[in-house]
């Protein structure tokens, strides 16, 4: 597939504690790659511009891409986002977690492509947002860093998304949606799942 997308960039947000799976579930391998490197395979098939949020550089020095370290700390993936949109040199930006190796290049496309005009696009599945797989503006910059300056106990993406235009599209009813896609691999039995889906991909 060609390159596509040259005016958003794509953010790999690998900020996270993985506290629930004991051990950095982006280093976790399947078939010789790590976790990450899955995510990032799918990703720079679509975009010219990739980064990585984290606030360990040297953990994923081997993959060469830049990276970016959180500006407004200890907010979860808030921070991830705040930082990549500082960062990021285009106007919209595709942020996923770096615990979802099952998305499919589909449905980054979809969500991508129906992301219109709107400051946050999100993807609905059964009645859930999922918050770290979809596009946002630059033009959030400025609510972000005032929800967390003025009610950093509050500041949550799930509460940004009320304060500016959020499009929510329910990515179920398009043929090639699968649930399994959006598994946001967090526990060691997530990771026996995603290691079973990979190895009998690769053997078909």
């Amino acid at each position: 597939m060609n390159l596509k997308y040259e005016n958003i960039s794509a953010i790999v947000l690998a900020g996270g504690e993985s506290k629930r799976i004991g051990r950095n579930k982006a280093l976790l391998k399947v078939n010789n790659k790590t976790i990450i490197e899955i995510v990032l395979n799918k990703l720079k098939n679509l975009f010219t511009n990739i980064l990585i949020s984290t606030n360990n550089n040297t953990e994923y020095s081997f993959l060469r891409y830049s990276t970016i370290n959180d500006i407004l700390k200890n907010h979860g993936p808030l921070s991830g986002i705040h930082s990549g949109l500082a960062h990021s040199n285009t106007q919209k930006n595709f942020f996923i977690s770096c615990d979802m190796p099952l998305i499919d290049e589909h449905s980054i496309s979809y969500i991508v492509e129906n992301s219109n005009n709107a400051e946050i696009t999100i993807p609905i599945v059964e009645n859930y947002p999922i918050y770290v797989c979809g596009v946002y503006s630059k033009n959030i910059l400025n609510e972000i860093e005032k929800m967390i300056g003025e009610q950093p106990q509050k500041a949550s993406i799930k509460n940004l998304t009320k304060k500016v235009e959020t499009k929510y599209l329910d990515i179920k009813l398009q043929s090639f949606f699968n649930e399994i896609n959006f598994l946001n691999m967090n526990t060691n039995q997530d990771y026996e799942i995603v290691k079973n889906i990979l190895k009998s991909e690769s053997n078909e």
